[in-house]
């Protein structure tokens, strides 16, 4: 992330460092990244002193040197305006604004900032932050990431509206069916085959949180939600299957004395004193060995 607009990348190349500190390396081939796409839209005024603000770009939802910038309209051009970082959502920088005077203009532009410390902007759009309306709290669920047997990472967007966000987080449960379900406003729960549905709380503009203790090779529902006082809104819901237990085998051609054992091996030959976490190969004097995986 962080690379320049409209730039050609070349003599790139990747190194892994392996086990016994063997390294491996990987050239990637040249690339140039396309121009930059990025135009302030209109801000919403959720009350008289808070604005929306968004802009649509063809960033990657990777980037997190994004955000917006912002003075009041009648500022002199030399006083540097205000500027706060926002999140990336499919195609749009979104965020919000807050402690602005009901009794003035303001001028907001969106930025992006490279990793060499460049910035790009977006057009100056004015707006008029006591032009306000209600609005509900955006959310929606991300796909999981970092799933294991018993573990997996949850990830959604809030976006506050008008009203203040009581609590926000997750909702998931095991499932045997999936009901598929569009971001709406729900005051009981989703029903689930034995009604237990399971809450985790969450903070930010973009959650990622960790969920421990699940079943393996089971399947789970799962949604983001917000809950300010007057309603609960939820996101989109999602499911997963954890994957099947990964534990320790082995394989033994015989059985071997502990008096024969030579060492522990990887699987290019090197010789560990102690196993290693992964594949890990057992061999003995007598020309005898087994296999053992290592969580």
């Amino acid at each position: 992330t962080g690379l320049e607009p409209e730039t050609t990348y070349s003599d790139l190349y990747l190194v892994v460092e392996l086990n016994g500190g063997v390294t491996d390396t990987i050239t990637i081939p040249s690339f140039t990244t396309p121009s930059l796409k990025l135009t302030t839209e209109q801000p919403q005024g959720v009350s008289e002193t808070t604005s929306n603000v968004s802009a649509t770009t063809n960033l990657s939802n990777d980037e997190t040197s994004v955000g917006f910038q912002w003075k009041k309209y009648d500022a002199p051009a030399s006083l540097k305006p205000s500027e706060g970082y926002a999140a990336m959502n499919n195609g749009k920088i979104e965020g919000q604004i807050k402690r602005l005077q009901s009794t003035a203009y303001y001028n907001v532009r969106a930025f992006y900032k490279s990793a060499e410390g460049k910035y790009y902007y977006g057009d100056w759009v004015t707006f008029d932050p006591s032009d306000f309306s209600y609005i509900e709290p955006t959310i929606h669920t991300y796909p999981i990431t970092n799933i294991s047997q018993d573990a997996v990472s949850l990830s959604g967007y809030v976006l506050a509206g008008s009203d203040d966000i009581v609590e926000q987080g997750f909702e998931y449960w095991e499932a045997t069916q999936s009901k598929a379900l569009t971001t709406i406003v729900q005051a009981e729960p989703y029903p689930t085959a034995d009604g237990d549905v399971n809450t985790v709380l969450s903070t930010g503009q973009v959650m990622n949180t960790p969920i421990e203790g699940l079943k393996p090779m089971t399947t789970y529902g799962y949604r983001a939600f917000v809950r300010t006082a007057t309603k609960t809104v939820y996101g989109e819901e999602m499911s997963f299957m954890t994957p099947e237990p990964v534990g320790i085998e082995a394989t033994e051609t015989t059985t071997p004395q502990a008096n024969t054992f030579k060492g522990y091996y990887d699987l290019h030959g090197r010789r560990y004193d102690t196993p290693q976490k992964g594949i890990n190969i057992l061999r003995f004097n007598d020309g005898t060995s087994r296999t053992i995986l290592i969580k």
